[in-house]
This record gives structure tokens, sequence and C-alpha cells, in this order.
């Protein structure tokens, strides 16, 4: 895009939002990767299990609430019960 600035994926996790729905793949935030520098009030869980458990106590921990994936996406659940 004219005038944007290309960024790498690890910088994507850093830009400050209101709220960040990881919808692609399990285990996208993590302890080791990026629990600590997201910079978001708010993560809804739009996949199967996108943040690991030590990820959600760092988040907890950090003040950034966690909707997690069964809430935030229960028909894609069912299907798997």
């Amino acid at each position: 895009m004219e005038g944007g600035k290309r960024i790498t994926n690890d910088e994507l996790w850093t830009i400050p939002c209101e709220w960040l729905v990881p919808a692609a793949w399990a285990a996208l935030i993590t302890k080791e990767a990026n629990a600590a520098t997201i910079d978001c009030k708010v993560v809804v869980e739009g996949a199967n299990e996108p943040t690991t458990p030590t990820a959600d106590r760092i988040l907890e921990e950090r003040g950034i609430a966690v909707i997690p994936d069964f809430l935030a996406m229960p028909a894609g659940h069912r299907q798997l019960y």
C-alpha cells in the first residue's frame, strides 16, 4: 500500500489495539513468542486454543482479558465433539 510501512510478523503483535483476535491456528500467543509484549485490552480467541496456558497467565497478570475460544466461537467447538 502506498505510504504504508512494512512490518514483520513479530512487530504485528506489538501494535497497540483495543481488541486482538487471533483466528488462524493454535499456539499463536505463547510465553516465548509474544505474551509479554502484546499491547491490547482484550484477546478474543477466534481459533482453537490460540493462547497457551502459560501465555494466558501472563496476559492475566498484565490485566489483559481473554475471551476463551469456547465462548468466542462455540459453533466451532460443537463440531469438534
